[in-house]
């Protein structure tokens, strides 16, 4: 079973993903305040939920310099998302 864990003010829960009300009801919950346009893609969005994994890179940890490269965006700096 594919879930997410949601944090939640009082507690953690784990929400399966194939319960798409409720995945779909957290996020609406932390998505409160956001743009009704980012919303409107979580209340009307009709297919199921995916869950993607969020990794890291070990710390401290220090790129190699490479001549003539220089990276952009998310390349230049070692985060998730």
């Amino acid at each position: 079973m594919a879930a997410i864990l949601v944090a939640g003010s009082d507690e953690e829960q784990v929400v399966s993903l194939d319960d798409t009300v409720a995945v779909r009801t957290d996020l609406l919950k932390m998505s409160d305040g956001w743009d009704e346009r980012l919303l409107h893609l979580l209340r009307h969005h009709g297919g199921g939920f995916v869950g993607r994994p969020v990794s890291v890179p070990p710390a401290p940890h220090a790129g190699g310099h490479v001549p003539g490269i220089t990276p952009l965006g998310d390349a230049a700096h070692l985060m998730p998302p």
